[in-house]
């Protein structure tokens, strides 16, 4: 009687064991170059992966200069509420509305009893505080609501070939080399030519040498709470 023939569903055999060799490179699709990595850094890969993927590709990604050019940079106002900032909101005479600690969510919101989420990036402590006292003026009669400031800090997520990855925290908006200054710089493997910044649906390319001897819109191009930078 013959012996029976290798499950391949269950992958035994020798053939299962067998490396197929190394995949052929497809147009358009870089092989990575690198460091080999451990499992542990697995989830920042896959992460580093959708964004890199996400930029790569005709049409994705828009040249820096041009997006400035399209969003010229806005006079900075030290008192505007941006993402990360933590806020102290208080209703008068309503201890259980009063929020002594909230913080401006990624998408620029917070969350308020009885209100629930409502604007607040962009907005001054001011003008927030008018638009919650006519939201409330729904639930009581003259409800009076102050917004103080209790800290401002700005949120950066920084990933791939730089010396040192991972959050960074500025007590105002930085120049993209101050962040990837904090981050170590680069690593000899990092393409100086593929460094994205990701902002909502945007993904804005920029050079190196740009940054360091480029215009001077380049060079202090502003980053904002909750821009993701990529380094190919």
């Amino acid at each position: 009687m013959l012996p029976p023939a290798p499950n391949r569903l269950m992958g035994t055999g020798r053939a299962a064991l067998t490396p197929r060799g190394p995949a052929r490179q497809s147009g358009g699709t870089h092989v990575m170059r690198g460091r080999p990595m451990s499992l542990r850094f697995l989830p920042l890969v896959l992460v580093a992966w959708i964004a890199f993927t996400g930029c790569r590709g005709p049409g994705i990604y828009v040249d820096a200069r041009d997006y400035i050019a399209k969003h010229p940079p806005m006079p900075a106002k030290a008192d505007r509420i941006r993402v990360g900032d933590v806020l102290n909101v208080q209703v008068f005479g309503e201890p259980t509305l009063s929020m002594p600690q909230v913080a401006v969510r990624p998408h620029g919101a917070i969350s308020l009893p009885l209100l629930g989420e409502q604007p607040a990036a962009g907005l001054t402590p001011d003008e927030l505080a008018k638009r919650l006292s006519r939201a409330l003026d729904a639930y009581l009669k003259d409800a009076r609501v102050t917004v103080i400031l209790v800290s401002s800090t700005v949120v950066v997520h920084v990933i791939g070939e730089v010396s040192s990855a991972g959050k960074r925290e500025f007590p105002r908006p930085v120049p993209i080399l101050d962040v990837l200054a904090e981050s170590g710089g680069l690593t000899q493997y990092a393409n100086r030519k593929g460094i994205y910044l990701l902002r909502g649906s945007d993904r804005i390319r920029f050079d190196y040498y740009d940054l360091i001897r480029g215009s001077a819109s380049v060079r202090n191009f502003l980053v904002e709470s909750g821009d993701v930078l990529v380094v190919e």
